[in-house]
């Protein structure tokens, strides 16, 4: 009867450490989703403004390209 109890709570023990091993892997896994998500929320808006600076020059480029094509045909 002892040599049961025992196994029992062996095995008990067990279970519990493999239940509590699981939720803590799923809760540091959620928690490095939302980190990984507002990083990757804020590099998104950076690389929104350099875009939107870099079309701005891009059309400057081409604008004034055209004003040096144009000066040098006269």
């Amino acid at each position: 009867m002892r040599k049961k109890d025992l196994v029992k709570r062996l095995y008990t023990i067990f279970v519990v450490f493999l239940v509590s091993f699981f939720v803590i892997n799923v809760i540091t896994s959620f928690i490095r989703y939302r980190v990984s998500y507002g990083e990757f929320l804020k590099v998104k808006s950076q690389y929104e403004e350099v875009k939107e600076k870099y079309e701005k020059k891009q059309i400057l480029y081409e604008k004034l390209k055209k004003l040096k094509e144009g000066s040098e045909d006269r």
